[in-house]
């Protein structure tokens, strides 16, 4: 305002990364956004809603991979340790005739 154009910029790539981080990082985002909508417009408003939609849905996606990853080796792990059990079971019941 007044002439000056806003601290955060997309005039050149690093930049335009640091602008990106600041707002996806919850730092004043509503300031940029509100600046941005001043100077340009609110095709601004559009875009600002549209990268926090964007990136929610892909922190989201990758929470949620590695829960199911998570979830995965915790399967393998119990199948290993039934298996184990079911091992120790055979070797140390009287009632089985197995000479090693």
């Amino acid at each position: 305002m007044n002439g000056t154009p806003p601290r955060q910029v997309y005039d050149s790539l690093g930049q335009s990364f640091l602008t990106i981080f600041q707002v996806l990082m919850g730092a004043e985002w509503r300031y940029i956004w509100y600046q941005h909508m001043m100077s340009c417009g609110m095709s601004a408003a559009l875009y600002y809603v549209l990268l926090i939609i964007i990136i929610a849905i892909i922190m989201l996606n990758l929470f949620l991979a590695i829960m199911l990853g998570n979830f995965d080796k915790a399967r393998i792990f119990t199948e290993k340790k039934n298996v184990l059990y079911a091992f120790d079971e055979l070797m140390n019941d009287p009632k089985n005739n197995l000479d090693f």
